[in-house]
């Protein structure tokens, strides 16, 4: 069973917003829920619940504030800070950012 809490669907809408078209993917509701079903099936598959780590928000933030930093290296649509990133899976990704 594939699921997501309120926030992160909010969070994964926001950036299919802002980065669905330049990946190619139609606007529409359909097109946003087809896009996080593969997401969270891919995620799902490849390490299942739980598999992400990450910096506190705050340290984000600083790294933000007082060094300009807008991207990471290595993030999900799941789990980034930033709305620009790099992750392992350009395929189901990219929609997202």
């Amino acid at each position: 069973l594939l699921k997501s809490n309120h926030k992160p669907l909010e969070k994964l809408r926001t950036l299919f917003k802002r980065h669905g078209a330049a990946a190619g993917e139609k606007g529409g509701d359909r097109a946003f829920h087809d896009a996080v079903f593969c997401l969270l099936l891919r995620y799902h598959g490849a390490a299942g619940h739980g598999f992400h780590a990450a910096l506190p928000a705050a340290v984000f933030g600083a790294l933000r504030d007082d060094f300009g930093v807008t991207f990471e290296c290595f993030a999900s649509p799941l789990n980034c800070f930033f709305d620009r990133f790099c992750s392992a899976h350009y395929d189901v990704d990219a929609a997202f950012g």
